[in-house]
């Protein structure tokens, strides 16, 4: 937390992005950064609800989370 952390092009590893579909904090300004440091490695699923995706589809972020811990 006393540095900031390495920018995306240089952390290489598989990451699961979960987005509540009806979040009140936008992500879309991001995404394409993140897709294009990332490639192949980012992987993201929206699901239903607000910004706090295991408190309103906790079965849908397990589900992604599963999936993405099992690849």
């Amino acid at each position: 937390m006393a540095s900031p952390p390495p920018p995306f092009e240089r952390v290489r590893v598989p990451t699961l992005l979960v987005l509540g579909e009806r979040s009140y904090l936008p992500y879309d300004h991001l995404l394409d950064a993140h897709r294009a440091a990332l490639g192949n490695l980012l992987e993201v699923v929206v699901v239903p609800g607000g910004h706090s995706v295991l408190w309103d589809a906790l079965e849908e972020t397990s589900a992604a989370i599963r999936r993405f811990l099992a690849a």
